[in-house]
C-alpha cells in the first residue's frame, strides 16, 4: 500500500524534530523527514521497517533505553502475564499451529505427533477410553496428550476381533452428511505371551494370523467416508499398521489416494523369506519404497519439513530392531545408548530428548519436558512463541532492536518492526513508526495498569511536549507524539485478573485449551512442583 505525506506548515516543523532525533537509531528515518516537508509518496515496509534493511543496518538502541524498559517489565509482572496471553494468534482447528502459519486452518494437520498419541491410546481398553474422551482423564498418566485431541478427535470404534488383534479408529473433522476429514487406525502391540509368539513368526518371515481381520478394519473406516487415512503402531502393531497400508489398502479401489502416511515406533518390519506369499513380499517391497518416499510437510509454513509416505522410528539398542532389522530411512534415537531396559517400551518416545522433540512437537504442542525451553533466550518459552508466531531461533524476530521477549511482555508486536515499545511519565507507550499524517500510540499507563489506550492524532493537531530525563528523551517518538487520550479498558479473563504482587494466586486454567499449562506455570520465573507423568510401558 502507498501512503502520501501532505506538506503541513506547523506541523511540519514538530515532525522534522522528532524525527531528526532518532535519527541515529534508525538510520532510513531521514527519507520519511524528507517526506514530511513536501507531497511525496513511499512504500513505509521499505523505508522505516527495519526489517527491510540488511543485518547491519539493524537499530541499535540504546542500553539505558532497554534497561528501562526492562525494569519496567520486571515491575509490572501480571500486566507482562497479561501481554503475553493477549499476544497468543488464534489456531482455529486446535491442531497446534497457529492460523498465521497454517496452511488448512480450518482443518486439522495430523502430525506424528498425533500418531504417537494414538498409537499409546490403543493400549487402553474400550471402557477407558470413553472415559478419558468423556473428559476424565486427570488421572491418567497420558493426560497432557489426552487433553491436546479429546475435544477435537472422537473414538469411532475400539476392536478386538481375535488372535491378539487389537485396534481403535479414531476420527477428526466430522461433516453433516457423516464423513470425516481424518481418520486414524492404531493398532496395539506386543503386551503378552500369545503376541510374543506372533513376533517371533516374523523373525522367520511368515505373517501373522492377525492380518486375516485387516478387511474387516478397512470395511469400518470405509463406512466413515474418510478424506485422509493415517495408520500407526508400535512393536507388532507397528507391524500390523504397514501390513495394512501396503497391502490392505492398496487393495481396496481408490484407497491409495486417501492414504496419508503412517508412523510405527520400534515396529516389527515386515520382511519375507524364499517361501514366503507373493503378497507378503509385495507389501514389503511396498513398506520399504514408503519408508523412502519423501513427502514435503508445508502445513506448518514456518517450518516445512520432509517427512515419508512411512516414517518408522526406533530406540537405538532395542532389541525387535536387532532380531529383525529396519526399514531403509529409519530415525533412530540414541539417547538411552548404553542402556540395557525399557528400550523396547513405547514409553521411550516420550521422554526427554532434543531429537524427539524436534520430531514429535507440533507448533506449541510440546511435551510438559519442554515447557521452560528458551532456545534463542529472548524471554519467551518456545511454547510461546509459537503460539505467538515469532521465531524460536531468532531473538529479534522482526529485527527492529528490541527482544521478542521484551516487546511483547510489554504489549508491543514482535512481528512487525515499525510498532516499538517506549517508556514515558504516564508509562508505556507502544508507536507505530510508519504512522503518516495519523500517529497511533497503543499506551500501558501505571495508574491504569491494564487499560490499552488507542487513539488517532492529526498531526497538525500534535503539541511539543517538554523533555524532563534523560529517560523520556530516549522514549522514540511518543513523548512528542503525545497527547491526552481517552482509556478505553479491555476486559480480561477473570482468571487473569490479579495484583502485580499476587503472581502466586494466579489461576492457570489448566483445562483451557488456549492456555497450557506448563508454560502458564513457569511464566516469569513463576514455579510449581509439576509432577512428571510416568507413562506405562509397553512391554513386550
Amino acid at each position: 500500500m502507498i501512503n502520501t505525506f501532505t506538506k503541513h506548515t506547523t506541523s511540519t516543523h514538530i515532525v522534522d524534530n522528532v524525527l531528526a532525533k532518532y535519527a541515529h537509531i534508525y538510520p532510513n528515518i531521514s527519507k520519511l523527514m524528507s517526506a514530511s516537508r513536501a507531497e511525496t509518496t513511499f512504500e513505509p515496509n521499505l523505508e522505516l521497517r527495519p526489517s527491510a534493511l540488511s543485518a547491519s543496518s539493524k537499530p541499535s538502541i540504546p542500553a539505558n533505553v532497554i534497561k528501562a524498559l526492562e525494569d519496567y517489565a520486571a515491575q509490572h509482572q501480571a500486566e507482562s502475564f497479561k501481554n503475553v496471553n493477549s499476544a497468543y494468534k488464534p489456531d482455529t482447528d486446535k491442531d497446534g499451529i497457529i492460523d498465521l502459519h497454517d496452511k488448512n486452518p480450518n482443518m486439522w494437520n495430523v502430525s506424528d505427533r498425533d500418531l504417537r498419541i494414538f498409537s499409546s491410546l490403543s493400549y487402553q481398553d474400550k471402557a477407558k477410553l470413553n472415559t478419558y474422551f468423556n473428559g476424565k482423564y486427570s488421572d491418567s498418566p497420558y493426560a497432557q496428550q489426552i487433553k491436546e485431541v479429546v475435544d477435537n478427535w472422537e473414538v469411532l470404534r475400539t476392536e478386538s476381533p481375535g488372535s491378539g488383534l487389537d485396534y481403535v479408529i479414531f476420527g477428526n473433522g466430522k461433516n453433516t452428511d457423516g464423513s470425516y476429514d481424518n481418520v486414524v487406525i492404531a493398532f496395539r502391540g506386543t503386551s503378552e505371551f500369545a503376541d510374543l509368539t506372533a513376533d517371533l513368526r516374523l523373525t522367520f518371515g511368515d505373517t501373522p494370523m492377525q492380518t486375516a481381520y485387516l478387511d474387516q478394519a478397512a470395511q469400518y473406516i470405509e463406512a466413515y467416508k474418510p478424506k485422509n487415512v493415517y495408520s500407526t503402531g508400535h512393536s507388532l502393531g507397528g507391524y500390523l499398521a504397514e501390513y495394512f497400508v501396503a497391502h490392505t489398502i492398496q487393495s481396496r479401489a481408490g484407497w491409495d489416494e486417501m492414504f496419508e502416511r503412517s508412523a510405527l515406533f520400534n515396529p516389527a518390519i515386515l520382511k519375507y523369506h524364499g517361501l514366503s506369499s507373493q503378497t507378503l513380499k509385495q507389501a514389503a517391497d511396498l513398506a520399504n519404497k514408503f519408508t523412502k518416499t519423501d513427502m514435503i510437510d508445508d502445513s506448518d509454513k514456518s517450518n516445512i519439513v520432509t517427512k515419508h509416505k512411512t516414517d518408522s522410528y526406533i530406540i537405538s539398542g532395542e532389541f525387535v530392531d536387532k532380531f529383525l532389522g529396519r526399514y531403509d530411512g529409519t530415525t533412530s534415537f540414541d539417547f538411552k545408548k548404553g542402556q540395557s531396559s525399557g528400550l523396547h517400551a513405547l514409553s521411550s518416545f516420550f521422554e526427554k530428548d532434543d531429537q524427539l522433540k524436534e520430531e514429535f512437537s507440533q507448533g506449541y504442542r510440546m511435551d510438559y519436558h519442554y515447557s521452560n525451553d528458551d532456545r534463542d533466550q529472548d524471554g519467551l518459552t518456545d511454547v510461546m512463541e509459537k503460539r505467538i508466531g515469532s521465531d524460536i531461533n531468532n531473538a529479534d524476530t522482526d529485527n527492529d532492536g528490541y527482544a521478542d521477549g521484551l516487546e511483547t511482555h510489554l504489549g508491543s508486536d514482535a512481528l512487525a518492526s515499525n510498532i516499538i515499545p517506549t517508556l514515558t511519565d504516564n508509562g508505556i507507550q507502544i508507536v507505530d513508526l510508519n504512522a503518516n499524517g495519523n500517529s497511533v500510540a497503543y499506551g500501558i499507563h501505571a495508574e491504569q495498569p491494564i487499560a490499552l489506550m488507542a487513539e488517532s492524532h492529526e498531526v497538525e493537531a500534535v503539541a511539543p511536549m517538554a523533555l524532563e530525563s534523560e529517560l523520556t528523551e530516549s522514549s522514540l517518538l511518543a513523548a512528542e507524539l503525545e497527547q491526552p487520550l481517552e482509556a478505553e479498558t479491555l476486559s480480561l479473563p477473570s482468571e487473569f485478573s490479579v495484583n502485580d504482587d499476587s503472581l502466586e494466586e494466579v489461576s492457570l486454567a489448566a483445562n483451557d485449551g488456549e492456555f497450557s499449562y506448563p508454560e502458564a506455570a513457569n511464566f516469569s520465573g513463576f514455579a510449581t512442583n509439576l509432577e512428571a507423568p510416568q507413562y506405562e510401558a509397553a512391554v513386550i
